[in-house]
């Protein structure tokens, strides 16, 4: 399975003896977690008050958390 978009690709994809057939189920899931990183990001960025060394420490926390 490739994240690509239809245009131009299922040419190639058919050379190849591959399916063209698009899916977008799965790009779509991870568009919307770079999304929501993107805008995560841009909040953070844009109230931060703290030094970086603190940034670097609430970042590694948020990491802790986000990832259990």
């Amino acid at each position: 399975m490739f994240l690509v978009d239809q245009f131009g690709y299922r040419t190639a994809l058919s050379r190849l003896g591959l399916n063209g057939q698009v899916d977008y189920t799965d790009r779509n899931c991870i568009e919307k977690r770079l999304h929501t990183l993107k805008m995560r990001i841009d909040r953070f960025q844009n109230s931060w008050v703290g030094s970086q060394g603190s940034a670097r420490e609430w970042l590694e926390q948020f990491m802790h958390y986000y990832n259990r």
